[in-house]
């Protein structure tokens, strides 16, 4: 339902989008931070969903954004100026994303949110969260002085890892045992080229690619059949073509028993996969909802692939905190039409249709930002926008920090058991997530 979109996680293993113009004077960086506020009022002004921009007066918060840039005394405070604008917008793909910096920054360890509450649930080997005996499940109750919600949650993800990394982060942590510890956490610096010119597009492009390998714990696509009748489909992304998704449907088609589709961690993709995917779900054309786009709405409709090829087995959602745009728009569908039943946690509220803009300042030497817009939003049939609300599941099922701990998928596990497979939860968690084992 969008560009691809993750949540950023707590680790900026690469910080493609956070930068620093190394050995550049103060002055330059004002005047090219000037230059990214102008590209970023040209995509706003000519793309931005809403003509009237929320009610917000532009002109007047990009004024004021060029006062800032020009008495910013840092660097951070030029990004963290033309930043405010987009962020100010207050939806979830309207972001400005700041030049690539030279030195890289890596947390080493990344935070989910299960039902509201933030939990380590990542953590790399040699990194100083594992050295100061940080283990997976604890509960973050504070990064750098914040509290983090689901609320505010992307905000400080992309403050800290966009806008103004860190070397070290203060947090606070409760143990399973209710245990608090206050640690200061470093980062892992790695030194880049010192010069960004214009190779750095290519590199731009090959850590995007290593940045979604590393966000996504390895994740593919996944086909398992837990019985003869019983299949689960790993779907980390919309990004599969119309044939791949075809080709998969075909196989659960023979057998038209019950089909898990496990969407969580999904941040979304392609529009065109996910309408896809509902039309092999569906032997009519579905409307999903009304677009509202800049030139007026319009509906955006999944069409069927017939009686004959359309899946007519029972279907379950799997969705977490991370599943977003398309994934939650699938979920909400499925449970709208009462298609199909999701299970699993409340979703991301991050539903919007958004668009990136690459843009370049300078010719000889060329700094790469980009931009990333929202170009519509989405209301469903019922009235509302997932917007910041998220699917609430059918049946709410969360992993307790002991299982996070242990390597248990409880959900997986308690919705195999509810179509007659058995699935311990260890044996679950084995199916297909060893690979975000560090």
């Amino acid at each position: 339902m969008c560009t691809n979109r993750r949540f950023l996680p707590l680790v900026a293993t690469i910080l493609l989008l956070s930068g620093s113009l190394s050995g550049q004077s103060l002055k330059l960086d004002r005047q090219r931070g000037e230059v990214m506020l102008e590209g970023l009022r040209r995509d706003l002004e000519e793309q931005y969903f809403d003509p009237t921009f929320r009610g917000l007066d532009l002109p007047a918060r990009i004024e004021a954004a060029r006062s800032r840039v020009r008495s910013a005394a840092s660097l951070g405070e030029v990004f963290t100026a033309v930043a405010q604008v987009a962020v100010d917008l207050k939806d979830s793909h309207t972001r400005f994303y700041p030049p690539a910096r030279a030195t890289r920054v890596d947390y080493g360890w990344v935070v989910t949110f299960v039902g509201d509450r933030a939990h380590i649930s990542w953590i790399s080997k040699e990194s100083d969260a594992q050295k100061q005996g940080v283990a997976i499940g604890d509960r973050v109750l504070q990064v750098a002085g914040y509290t983090p919600t689901r609320e505010n949650h992307s905000l400080l993800l992309y403050l800290l890892n966009a806008l103004r990394p860190q070397p070290r982060l203060a947090v606070v942590l409760e143990n399973k045992a209710g245990v608090r510890r206050s640690l200061q956490l470093a980062a892992a610096i790695e030194q880049g080229r010192a010069q960004l010119d214009a190779r750095n597009e290519n590199d731009m492009d090959a850590m995007a690619r290593q940045y979604e390998r590393l966000t996504s714990g390895g994740a593919r696509h996944e086909h398992h059949a837990l019985s003869d009748t019983v299949h689960l489909w790993r779907m980390p992304s919309f990004d599969l073509a119309r044939a791949e998704i075809d080709a998969q449907f075909d196989k659960f088609r023979r057998t038209a028993g019950t089909l898990i589709v496990d969407l969580r961690g999904n941040g979304g993709g392609s529009e065109e996969s996910m309408l896809r995917m509902l039309g092999s779900l569906f032997d009519r054309d579905l409307t999903i909802g009304t677009l509202h786009e800049r030139k007026g709405p319009r509906p955006l409709v999944a069409r069927t692939r017939g009686k004959d090829k359309a899946y007519a087995g029972k279907v379950v959602v799997l969705v977490d905190s991370e599943s977003a745009s398309a994934a939650e728009v699938v979920a909400r569908t499925l449970q709208l039409e009462r298609r199909g039943t999701v299970v699993g946690d409340r979703t991301a509220g991050m539903v919007m249709r958004g668009v990136f803009n690459r843009h370049k300042v300078g010719t000889e030497v060329s700094i790469y930002y980009g931009v990333s817009v929202t170009v519509a939003d989405l209301v469903h049939p019922d009235g509302r926008s997932l917007e910041g609300t998220g699917v609430t599941p059918d049946l709410v099922l969360l992993p307790t920090p002991e299982d996070m701990e242990l390597r248990r998928d409880p959900v997986l596990s308690n919705v195999a058991r509810t179509l007659d497979v058995a699935l311990a939860p260890d044996a679950a968690y084995r199916i297909y997530n060893t690979g975000r084992d560090q």
